[in-house]
């Protein structure tokens, strides 16, 4: 499960195309039991995923992000992980140095911060 795409769950959570309704064919009888901890509908947890997305996206294509609500985007990438792998979730959390990079952001962009690489 942890190697489908973003496209793959984007797709799989979305409405079903034409005539496909995949609030009944998937979500109903399979895929909320797989989502257990979400909190909320098909749609929400569709729109999720598809800001992380959108967020990868833009860092693939170099464009800025900076404008962005990384911290909520982040808790955002974090808990879609969670419901998909907790074992990399949790060493997401043991080794990841995005929470520092966030916590250094507004310093950086003022120019009190240096930048380090």
């Amino acid at each position: 499960m942890a190697q489908l795409s973003f496209g793959f769950w984007i797709s799989l959570l979305g409405k079903g195309g034409r005539g496909g309704n995949y609030e009944m064919k998937y979500w109903n009888p399979s895929l909320r039991h797989l989502f257990r901890d979400h909190r909320g509908g098909r749609e929400a947890l569709h729109d999720k995923f598809d800001r992380m997305r959108t967020l990868r996206n833009r860092i693939a294509h170099q464009e800025r992000i900076f404008h962005r609500h990384l911290d909520e985007d982040f808790r955002t990438a974090v808990t879609l992980l969670r419901y998909l792998s907790s074992p990399m979730a949790e060493r997401h959390d043991k080794h990841s140095q995005v929470p520092e990079a966030l916590a250094r952001k507004s310093g950086v962009l003022s120019g009190r911060a240096p930048v380090r690489l």
